[in-house]
């Protein structure tokens, strides 16, 4: 949020640049095809780099939220490609989370 705040805040495309740059590639590390388990649909998690941890609730929980505020940033400014690109993103993440509640 506090990238989101600062665009807000001051209107610096510095700000809105890098919300876009960061929420990228977070989406392009979202998991689309499910693949070795369903319940992988939509979690961010990027094996080749070990170092960002694996995924679990809380981290998959702050990501989103980001998207959420980023989502948001990209209506304010009218870009309809991020828009679509972090709504898809976010609607792929909390279907899933739904289903899986009533399992």
């Amino acid at each position: 949020m506090s990238l989101a705040r600062l665009y807000y805040l001051t209107g610096d495309e510095r700000y809105l640049k890098a919300i876009f740059i960061l929420n990228d590639e977070l989406v392009k590390m979202q998991n689309k095809d499910g693949y070795p388990y369903i319940d992988y649909l939509g979690r961010f998690y990027d094996p080749t780099h070990p170092e960002y941890g694996v995924p679990f609730s809380g981290s998959t929980s702050v990501y989103l939220e980001g998207l959420i505020y980023a989502y948001e940033v990209a209506q304010l400014v009218n870009d309809t490609e991020h828009q679509e690109e972090y709504r898809e993103a976010i609607i792929l993440k909390k279907s899933l989370n739904i289903v899986f509640r009533y399992l």
